[in-house]
Parts: structure tokens; C-alpha cells; sequence
């Protein structure tokens, strides 16, 4: 679970700033000084994130409001002025008059047929729904090759259910997981300890760069972390002088560019949601990072 050592820790730097000191000398006491006798092995980890780039499709509620809405702002708006866009008398206005009489029979039918419902018995027969197909003259009529058609929001990386892709799931946020080896799904970084005089979100940057290259162009998004876990040492360092190991996550995202797992010889990467998420984690590691992740 993510520790309430993070908000010690901030509220402790906040206290320290006003003496001159910053967050380094909090995560060097942590890594000195220890009830037993032993260091912490510090570590830091990317929360690689790609934001939605679509709004969510809307529910059967939200688009029923919508509608209403719509619906209301018609019947409350001001008088077109008809005599500002055409002439008197002209054929244009009364194409026009036509259509606008079909809009607004589409937009208010359902209310005539609401109270004529509650007065008439119920009939075996299903009422028939009025479709608004608006009838162009000729000379007002565009061409299909011009008139502007909205992408479809499902992606050819959608269909194939390509992981690897930046354009897929563009209503929702994406974090990458990498695998290294035969071990588990992470989080990017990790890798070591800190340098000398480094501080955190450096190292989380240095950690982003040695492990994902730097054909991306990303960003982090602040200078403290947004979470801490508790973790086992590696198995080169379980007779060292290290009594364990914490990682700090930090959260980047990532506005251009993709990934280059060849940089730290990765043997698979991939960007999920949060549902994809636990279903490749170890549940260990999924109660430690659920809590950072966002549910859209």
C-alpha cells in the first residue's frame, strides 16, 4: 500500500525549507539512519503516462440530458432572424422554413407523444418515430467528398489489440510497464541507487532515460513523489549493508515520441489502463501502485 511516509515527508520538507535546507537531506537521513543500523537502498520509478486524447463516450443518461437540453435551449431561443439571411419571399427562406419545421417536430415530438400516452389506453401498435431528412434542392446540395465525416474513435490499434501502440484507448490514461528478462512486470526505473548530491526527481529522469532512450519528448511533472513502497532488495545486494529497499514513484508524462526498449535491452514493454494493470502485476506490487493510478 502506498505509505504515509510521503506526507510526512513533505510536510517535514516544508518545515526544513524555511531553514535552507530541501527534500535531499530528508531522503539522506531516511538513507542513514535507521533503527537497524542498516541503510535504506533508495530507488526511484516512472509512472510513464500518456493522457486521454478523447472525451469519454457519453451514458444513456448523459446523452438523454444532452438531448433534453438541447431540446429546452430550442425552445427558448431567440427568433431566427429570417429577414438578416434572406430575401422576402425568396425560395431559399422557404426551404429553409420547411426544414426548420422538421427539426423542431423531431425536437419536440417526444413530448406530444408523452401526454398523449397518459391520456390514450396503451395500443398493441409501436408508434412510429419521426426521422428528420432534410430534402436539398439541387443547388444547395455539396458533394460528399466535401462535407467533413469525424474519425471513428476506435483505432486500427484498437482492433488488434496493439499494447505497444500510443493509439489506443484514446479515452483513457495509459501507463507503460516494462519486463526485463524473466522477471515481473514494473514500472520503469528502479535500477540502482542514488548518485552522490542527486536528488530524487533526478534520478527519475536519469532512470527514464537510461531505461526508455530519448527519442520521447516527456515531462515530470513535479519534484516530489507521488508514492512509496517497501521493497525486497536484488538478490546481488541480500548480504550487503542495505536492510532493505524503498522506491519512490514519480508521475511523467509522455507528449510525443514512443519508447525504445533496445536501450536497456528490455524484453517487453507495453501501455495498459488500469484494468490491464492488475491482470499482469503480481498482486503484491498491484496493492503497492493501485492507489497512483487513475480510473479514466
Amino acid at each position: 500500500m502506498l505509505r504515509r511516509f510521503t506526507v510526512a515527508a513533505l510536510l517535514q520538507n516544508s518545515r526544513l525549507q524555511s531553514r535552507g535546507c530541501t527534500y535531499s537531506t530528508i531522503t539522506h537521513n531516511l538513507q542513514t539512519t535507521e533503527s537497524t543500523g542498516k541503510k535504506y537502498l533508495i530507488q526511484t520509478a516512472v509512472l510513464l503516462n500518456r493522457s486521454p486524447v478523447l472525451t469519454r463516450s457519453p451514458t444513456s443518461f448523459e446523452a438523454a440530458l444532452y438531448q433534453y437540453n438541447s431540446n429546452i435551449g430550442r425552445a427558448l431561443f431567440n427568433p431566427f432572424p429570417y429577414d438578416f439571411y434572406f430575401n422576402s419571399g425568396s425560395l431559399l427562406k422557404a426551404q429553409f422554413n420547411k426544414e426548420e419545421k422538421l427539426r423542431e417536430k423531431l425536437a419536440f415530438n417526444w413530448a406530444k407523444k408523452t401526454v398523449s400516452k397518459r391520456s390514450t389506453p396503451p395500443s398493441s401498435k409501436t408508434p412510429k418515430t419521426t426521422q428528420y431528412k432534410p430534402s436539398l434542392s439541387p443547388a444547395t446540395t455539396t458533394s460528399s467528398d466535401d462535407d467533413a465525416q469525424p474519425m471513428s474513435r476506435t483505432t486500427e490499434a484498437d482492433k488488434i489489440n496493439d499494447v505497444k501502440s500510443l493509439n489506443r484507448q484514446g479515452h483513457r490514461n495509459l501507463y507503460l510497464l516494462v519486463k526485463r528478462g524473466e522477471g515481473e512486470w514494473r514500472l520503469p526505473g528502479a535500477r540502482g541507487d542514488l548518485r552522490d548530491g542527486e536528488l530524487l526527481h533526478e534520478a527519475a529522469k536519469r532512470e527514464l532515460h537510461a531505461e526508455c532512450g530519448i527519442n520521447m519528448d516527456a515531462w515530470v511533472v513535479g519534484r516530489h513523489p507521488i508514492g512509496v513502497m517497501d521493497a525486497p532488495l536484488p538478490q546481488e545486494l541480500q548480504s550487503s549493508q542495505y536492510g532493505g529497499a524503498k522506491i519512490f514513484f514519480f508521475k511523467v508524462h509522455i507528449l510525443a515520441g514512443q519508447i525504445d526498449p533496445t536501450i536497456a535491452n528490455l524484453k517487453d514493454f507495453a501501455w495498459l489502463t488500469k484494468e490491464e494493470i492488475k491482470k499482469i502485476v503480481t498482486l503484491e506490487y498491484w496493492n503497492n501502485i493501485h492507489n497512483i493510478l487513475s480510473e479514466y
